[in-house]
């Protein structure tokens, strides 16, 4: 089983008006800026009567090397949501109004490809390999790069939401 280094998970919660569509598009680019694979978002979708709830989950990975992963999931839920027009430097402008919450995490999958899964020997081995030879490259670049994708993530969505950190 590849072995997994977990980020912290970050939130954002925001209650106003936004544009969904590019909310979602916001997300997406910053993680393809980063040169992350994007996988088509899984969306979930139900109407009440306070308004719509959306479910949007975007997941996310990048080969740093042969041997390491990282990933990403971002989860965005959308709660109480309807559509309102805003008027925006003098014009009136479509957009939805409710409660937004935005979840990232990451981590860093290490022996992604189960190379030293084979038996004892090879698991003694994978371990050693991170203990001596490549720890500092796990604790000191790759965890450091994961998380400050997480939250860049995080500060990009905030800007494009106008909310202040949290």
């Amino acid at each position: 089983m590849p072995v997994k280094v977990e980020i912290d998970e970050t939130i954002t919660r925001f209650m106003g008006a936004f544009n969904k569509t590019a909310l979602i598009k916001t997300i997406r680019d910053y993680l393809t800026d980063e040169g992350y694979r994007v996988s088509e978002p899984v969306l979930k979708h139900k109407v009440g009567g306070d308004g719509t709830d959306i479910g949007v989950t975007l997941v996310a990975d990048k080969k740093q090397t042969h041997y390491a992963r990282f990933n990403i999931r971002v989860q965005l839920s959308i709660s109480d949501m309807k559509d309102v027009e805003i008027i925006r430097e003098g014009e009136k402008t479509k957009m939805q109004h409710g409660r937004v919450e935005l979840k990232v995490e990451g981590d860093l999958e290490l022996d992604y490809k189960k190379r030293f899964e084979q038996n004892k020997f090879m698991e003694g081995l994978r371990k050693f390999y991170h203990d001596f030879i490549i720890k500092t490259e796990i604790e000191d670049e790759w965890q450091d790069e994961v998380d400050s994708v997480v939250n860049g993530l995080q500060d990009h969505v905030r800007e494009f939401l106008n909310v202040e950190a949290q």
